[in-house]
């Protein structure tokens, strides 16, 4: 729980738009628009689409009927 605690930060309005004005901002959106497109090389996004409308569930299995003995009894 202290884990989270030190990584969340608040920051006031007139806080943040000094960081954007001194470019003291995380996150770099020309690095990020540098980037390639996925290529479908990870299987996550390669992922085809699922017809969920003709998807068909599989059959749940049926019960057994189980009879418990109380110990001491053969």
């Amino acid at each position: 729980m202290s884990r989270q605690k030190r990584s969340i930060v608040r920051h006031s309005q007139a806080e943040l738009a000094a960081m954007k004005a001194a470019g003291k901002t995380e996150s770099d959106w020309q690095a990020a628009a540098a980037k390639p497109a996925p290529d479908a090389s990870d299987l996550d996004d390669a992922m085809e689409p699922v017809g969920w409308a003709t998807t068909e569930l599989p059959l749940s299995k049926r019960k057994e009927h189980v009879t418990a003995k109380p110990r001491g009894s053969a």
